[in-house]
Formats: structure tokens, C-alpha cells, sequence
């Protein structure tokens, strides 16, 4: 048995998502919504030595400061040899703990596939170390092409599997994998990557309580980490992680913000705005062959027609020919919905065969 120190072993390991890997890598960190790793192992047993940052979480995004709060922790799936099921799902519910990813009583070759299915701010993890008796192997399959995803708690999986009556986040309710994004990139053969979280508008607004909006977050690896951490944040490397499609699923918590408004029609405004500047950024970090597909579903539609709107200037100002826009039927009577009605199971696998038929289409 021995100790496979990541500085050793990360250049033999396949890194997913929006991974933070300092120079040094000595520590890797995976706190994106289906980041993680993959690569070949062959022995007896492997753990990996995990370390997490939990979030305190409270019982309403409006709750005062002073209301009790409850740990969450982050959790992973682990997967073996292309297996849509999981070998096995990790809590990872201690500051660093070590977890068995693999174990037989024979030498076994396997392909080892380490996922995130909680998202960023929430929860934080990251691995320094495994160990185990066998050899870890660079994966052999080539590198599949990406599709981006952009959006909030729809796109972590928030509450996708709990019942509607659950009133807010629990950790083990989350499960990015069951998600619309997750399935519509395994339809159409590509690789899920996610800038998403929970609550989370266009941008950055005071009355809602998060500490960025996705427009502040995306262009960055990992800036929560690493302001967390007191460092400067690093730049998303767009040139040699190209994303072949970026969906911007955004707008359900902007109307939100438009209801509460003392002004709506300014509000509304400041979010086209918001909405068209970030299509402008998407397309200028990752250049001109990538599709970028603006979508709002399945929950809150009020603000549809000023992404449409946004979308269509965009397109009369640039000439851009690769901006489309697609409306996600709403949930039915039919589908059994998550926690605080989010989307729940069936509404996640429904959602993936409408967007797959229409990326398929362009």
C-alpha cells in the first residue's frame, strides 16, 4: 500500500468542469456542480483523501442573521467504466476525511469517474492525496466535446430529489447528475460543465443576499475559492477549455427582483441590459464558433420576452449567427416536483429531450 500524492499523479488524471488546479497541484478543488475527475486504476483498493468546506445553510434565502442554521456538506458520486449508475455516493461531512472510491478482494482495471453533485457556495471540496495498492493510468478515450451550462438553482439540481413540501436546501436533495444539463450533455455524447448556483441573477444585486451574480462569476475558475482564500481570482483558461455550446438557462430569480421593485419597467430594463452584456462576454471569452442558446424553464417565465428581446439586439448589432433562444415548456400535472417546486426528477429527464431535440436541430 502507498500514498499517491496529487502533485505526483494529477498529470495522469483527467480534471472536469471548472476545476481550480494551482501550479503546484498540490490540492485540487472541486466545487462546481459536476466537476471532478476521471482516470484508470488498476488494484485492490483506492481511497481518496478528501477536504470540504461546509456551508451554513438557513431556512430561507430571506431568513434573518439570526436564525438557526444546519451544515452542508458536499457529496460526490463515484462511477465505474462509463456505468450510468453510481458505485457508490461519498458525503464528504468532516473538514477532511478519507473515503473507500474502490475496493475488491482481486486486482481489478477499472476506469474511475469522481463527481461533484452539490453546487459552489453551498458546499466546497477538494482532494490532495489517494491510496491504495494498485497504479494510477491516464484514461485512454479521447476528450469529449463541451456544453456549457449558465443558470442557477434549475441547473445545480436544487431540490431535484425531494417532494415539493420540503421548503428549502438540504444537501442530500441535490444531485446534479439528474438534472436537464447533465442529461441533455450525455444525449448528445458531450461533457456537462456548470457555472451555476442557487438564487443567483444576471448580476450581482443587493436585495437578494448572494455574494455575486453569474455575470461576476463567469469568467473565473473558481472566484469563491480563491477570494474565500484571500487570493486573486485566476481567469477560466477559454482558449484551451472551448466550450462548444454555452446554454444561459438565467432570469427566473431577476423577476424576482422586477416584483419587488418600486420601479418594474426600470427593472426590467437594467435586466435586458444585464442579460445582453452577458452574451456579448460569453461570446467575446469564447470566441466565434461557439453556439451560445439563451433558454428560461421550467419555472419562472415572466422575464422571457427581455431575453428574446436582449437576443435579438445582440444578433442586429453583431451579425451574430450562432445566438438562438428557446422557451422550456412549463411542468404539468404529470411531473412530481422537487423541493420549493423546483424541478424534480421527470421534470429534469423532460427537459433534457426538449433541449436535446432542439440543439440537435441547429
Amino acid at each position: 500500500m502507498k500514498t499517491f500524492l496529487m502533485e505526483n499523479n494529477a498529470d495522469s488524471i483527467r480534471f472536469l468542469g471548472r476545476t481550480l488546479i494551482p501550479a503546484d497541484k498540490k490540492e485540487i478543488f472541486f466545487d462546481y456542480s459536476g466537476t471532478g475527475m476521471e482516470f484508470r486504476y488498476i488494484g485492490r483498493v483506492l481511497t481518496c483523501h478528501f477536504n470540504a468546506v461546509a456551508g451554513d445553510e438557513p431556512s430561507s434565502v430571506f431568513a434573518p442573521k439570526s436564525i438557526a442554521k444546519w451544515k452542508v456538506w458536499p457529496r460526490v458520486a463515484v462511477y465505474l467504466d462509463g456505468s450510468d449508475e453510481p458505485h457508490r455516493i461519498i458525503t464528504v461531512d468532516r473538514p477532511d476525511k478519507d473515503e473507500i472510491i474502490f475496493s475488491s478482494c482481486e486486482k481489478e482495471d477499472h476506469v474511475i469517474r469522481i463527481v461533484k453533485l452539490t453546487e459552489i457556495v453551498k458546499s466546497g471540496l477538494s482532494a490532495d492525496s489517494f491510496f491504495g495498492d494498485g497504479t494510477i493510468l491516464p484514461v485512454k478515450t479521447a476528450k469529449k466535446p463541451v456544453i456549457e451550462f449558465v443558470g442557477d438553482s434549475i441547473t445545480c439540481g436544487f431540490g431535484i430529489l425531494a417532494r415539493p413540501e420540503t421548503a428549502w436546501f438540504y444537501g442530500e436533495h441535490e444531485d446534479f447528475t439528474k438534472t436537464y444539463a447533465y442529461l441533455t450533455a450525455k444525449a448528445l455524447g458531450m461533457e456537462a460543465q456548470a457555472v451555476s448556483c442557487s438564487g443567483f441573477c444576471v448580476k450581482m444585486k443587493d436585495w437578494n443576499g448572494r455574494l455575486y451574480g453569474i455575470a461576476e462569476m463567469y469568467p473565473y475558475t473558481d472566484i469563491w475559492r480563491q477570494e474565500m482564500n484571500g487570493e486573486s481570482p485566476e481567469l477560466w483558461d477559454f482558449k484551451h477549455h472551448h466550450a462548444d455550446i454555452v446554454v444561459i438557462n438565467l432570469g427566473s430569480n431577476d423577476a424576482g427582483g422586477v416584483a419587488i421593485s418600486k420601479d418594474p419597467q426600470k427593472a426590467e430594463d437594467a435586466f435586458e441590459e444585464d442579460y445582453y452584456n452577458l452574451i456579448a462576454d460569453i461570446r467575446a471569452r469564447n470566441g466565434l464558433y461557439t453556439k451560445i442558446v439563451c433558454v428560461l424553464g421550467d419555472m419562472q417565465y415572466y422575464l422571457y420576452d427581455r431575453i428574446a428581446a436582449a437576443a435579438k439586439r445582440f444578433i442586429a448589432d453583431t451579425g451574430d449567427t450562432k445566438v438562438y433562444v428557446k422557451k422550456l415548456m412549463p411542468g404539468d400535472n404529470f411531473d412530481v416536483r422537487g423541493a420549493a417546486n423546483h424541478p424534480g426528477v421527470m421534470a429534469g429527464e423532460r427537459m433534457a429531450k426538449e433541449l436535446t431535440a432542439f440543439l440537435s436541430s441547429i
